[in-house]
This record gives structure tokens, C-alpha cells and sequence, in this order.
């Protein structure tokens, strides 16, 4: 008998269903359902926690990308000159003037420092999370308010603003004479809240209310690319610098870099530890593999004196743990894409029973998913593999039995 020969592996998958389901002991029956239990729950966490990471990765991206510069371009050359150089790249969402500053927020009720960022119009239609809070009356006003201003809600409550309120932004200016704090007079069009950092740190102000020269004296002035994907910034910044290389270029990595790098390695190393926690339930199969080989000697004698060869008693035990893979794989990560999909509402339950809710203190109102479809191949292959794998013990252990012993 040969696994060469037409029909030898659909009978080779027969073996293997029915030693896996006919003839066991109870307890090697139960060690098998719990090596399928076990996996499937080890993949459903696995693509859950995943899934949930990864959501919130998206989100604060989203949150917070959408909020901020991509490309900054200081000493810039003329901003037509920009525009048209890079008028037919399609990565490129807009490209205006922009001004940014540290300073300090103050008003009755304390002072709070801020990040001052300056815009247009053109600049204030791209902050989409922005734009979409405040009502387009209050945007056209903004627009045509020289000394208009927005703030976050939180902060604007925290210092006791309402709309149209005057609030005081203080900078610090350097010139011939020293360094000397001034004041700059803002009225409060509107508040924003987009559920991140930015709610209690950014002030948008109107970039008319101050001429090209006063702003460069208080801080940092220029010319703004906002990008579709802003994960693109760096090459842009590279593609810049060839055409202006007198021009000093940021992206936005150099100041949230650092906190989507770890954000990116927290997802891995969560992603590895639960990896292991699947492929400990791998360990299961190794253990039920051997019992069926043990329970099945007899069997395993009887195909090996009818002249089944090897490869044939070594398929079945592999095809067994692939089996087993494929049922864990495919139950766990139903579940888990089920228990993702429908994860708030297990939250708010919860919240009914204890009164606590995960997200209490936090920007988000409700957890976020993304399923990437390569995390789900990566998890599922991993896992089948390890599957296959653990089914190589039993299956040479089968190949190894003497079927002369056996049978007398």
C-alpha cells in the first residue's frame, strides 16, 4: 500500500476520522475535546485582544493625525511654488500656511499651557475632527474673526470659558532686548472635542490675525502638506527635500513617533505572549496523539502487517493534529471575530452587574475593533502549523511499533 497509488489518501483520511472518533477511551476521548477546547479558546483571546489593539491604534492615529501638521516646511520658498511642484501628486490632500508656538492659556481661573497652532480656512475644512464638531456658522465666523480662537471643550470647562469669552494666550518673545513674555487677546468662537490629548492642550487661532513677520517672531511659521495616509510623511519629506534643500522639514513623527512606536511593540509583545499561550494548548495534542497511539497499537499492527508502509501510519496521525488545528483554528477565531464584533455590548453588561466600565476615565466612549485580515492568516497559519507539528512525536512513535509484538 502506497500513498502513490489513486485513492490511498482518501483512505488515509478515513484512518485517521474514524481512530480519531471511533474506539477511544473516555479519557482519551476527553483529552481530545480538550485539546480542540483549549486551542480554540487560546485563538479566540488571542484574535480578540489583537483586534482590540489594534482598533485602538487606529483610532488615536486617526484622533490625533488628523489633528496635527504631517509635513511642516520651514524657510520655505513660495507656497505656489510648493503647490505646483507638487500639484499632481495624488498623496497630497492640501497645502497651506500654518504657525505653531508653545505657550500658556489663561484666563479667571488659572493658566494652563497649550500648543498655539494657526490655521486658514483652507487649513481649519482639513482638521476633519475639528471641522466636523463645530457648526458652519461657527466655522465662517472663524474665518472671518481675526482674533477668534478654538478650544477644547474639557479645557475651555476647566478655565471657565464660554463662547465668546476673551482668552489670553501668552507666548515668549525673543529679540535684541531678551526674552519677554506677551500677551495675545483671543475670543472664543467655539469648542471642539475629538476624544484625545489635543481636547486639553491645542488652541486654533486665526492665522490673518497676525502678519507673516509677527508670527515668525513668536514661534514657528511656515508651510503645512497635509497628507491622505499620513503614514506616507517621511517619503514626502524625502521627495521635498530633493526639490528645496534649503528648506527645513518636520513630519509629524517627530513628536508622536515615539508613542506609536510604543503603542506598535505593546501590540507585538501582547501578540507573542498570547502566541505562546496557544501553542502551550499545542502541547495537548502531543499529549492525546500519544494516548491514540497507545489506544490504536493493535490497529496501527494490523495496517503495517497488510503492507500499509510508513508514510501511510505517519499520515494519519499528521492529518489527525491538522484536523484538530483546523477545527481550533476555525472555532477560536469565530469566536474571537464574534466576541470583537459584539464587545461593547458585553462591556455595557458588565457595567449593569458591577458598575464599573472598562473604559472610565478615558478618552473613548466605546471599545474600537479593526480585524486585519493578514493578523488573522498570521494567527491562523501559526496555529495550524504548530498543530501539524505536535502530531510528529505521535506519528513517528506509530511508525516505530513492532506490529509482531503487537499481535501476539
Amino acid at each position: 500500500m502506497s500513498l502513490r497509488e489513486g485513492g490511498d489518501l482518501w483512505l488515509t483520511c478515513f484512518i485517521a476520522f474514524r481512530f480519531l472518533t471511533r474506539g477511544q477511551n473516555r479519557f482519551a476521548l476527553l483529552v481530545t475535546w480538550l485539546s480542540i477546547t483549549g486551542l480554540s479558546l487560546g485563538v479566540a483571546l488571542l484574535t480578540l485582544v489583537v483586534s482590540v489593539m489594534s482598533g485602538f491604534d487606529q483610532e488615536l492615529r486617526q484622533r490625533l493625525l488628523e489633528m496635527v501638521p504631517h509635513v511642516r516646511m520651514l524657510k520655505p520658498q513660495e507656497k505656489d511654488r510648493v503647490s505646483e511642484f507638487l500639484v499632481d501628486d495624488e498623496r497630497v490632500s492640501s497645502i497651506h500656511k500654518y504657525f505653531l508656538a508653545s505657550g500658556a492659556l489663561r484666563s479667571a481661573s488659572g493658566v494652563r499651557p497649550i500648543q498655539i497652532y494657526g490655521i486658514d480656512g483652507e487649513g481649519l475644512s482639513k482638521i476633519s475632527p475639528v471641522f466636523k464638531e463645530i457648526a458652519p456658522l461657527k466655522a465662517q465666523e472663524f474665518r472671518t474673526t481675526p482674533n477668534g480662537v478654538l478650544l477644547g471643550a474639557p479645557i475651555a470647562e476647566l478655565l471657565g470659558l464660554r463662547v465668546g469669552d476673551l482668552s489670553k494666550l501668552v507666548v515668549v518673545v525673543s529679540d535684541s532686548k531678551g526674552i519677554k513674555p506677551e500677551i495675545l487677546n483671543y475670543r472664543l468662537v467655539d469648542t471642539f472635542e475629538v476624544g484625545a490629548d489635543p481636547d486639553y492642550g491645542l488652541a486654533l487661532v486665526n492665522l490673518d490675525s497676525q502678519t507673516s513677520s509677527g508670527w515668525e517672531r513668536i514661534g514657528e511659521a511656515g508651510i503645512e502638506i497635509k497628507l491622505h495616509d499620513p503614514a506616507q510623511a517621511l517619503q514626502m519629506s524625502l521627495l521635498l527635500k530633493t526639490e528645496f534643500p534649503d528648506a527645513q522639514l518636520h513630519t509629524w513623527t517627530d513628536i508622536y513617533g515615539q508613542l506609536f512606536d510604543a503603542i506598535r511593540l505593546e501590540k507585538s509583545m501582547m501578540f507573542l505572549l498570547l502566541l505562546l499561550v496557544v501553542l502551550i494548548a499545542t502541547f495537548n495534542v502531543v499529549s492525546g496523539q500519544l494516548m491514540l497511539v497507545s489506544n490504536k497499537s493493535a490497529g496501527i499492527a494490523v495496517l503495517a502487517s497488510m503492507g500499509a508502509r510508513a508514510t501511510l501510519i505517519q499520515f494519519i496521525f499528521l492529518i489527525q493534529g491538522a484536523a484538530i488545528g483546523f477545527f481550533g483554528v476555525g472555532i477560536g477565531m469565530s469566536l474571537g471575530v464574534f466576541l470583537g464584533l459584539n464587545i461593547n455590548l458585553v462591556l455595557d453588561l458588565l457595567h449593569e452587574i458591577s458598575g464599573l466600565h472598562l473604559l472610565d476615565g478615558s478618552f473613548f466612549v466605546e471599545v474600537p475593533i479593526t480585524i486585519h485580515m493578514e493578523d488573522m492568516l498570521v494567527i491562523g497559519l501559526v496555529t495550524f502549523v504548530a498543530c501539524i507539528l505536535s502530531s510528529w512525536i505521535p506519528a513517528r512513535r506509530a511508525v516505530r511499533l513492532n506490529p509482531k509484538l503487537l499481535l501476539h
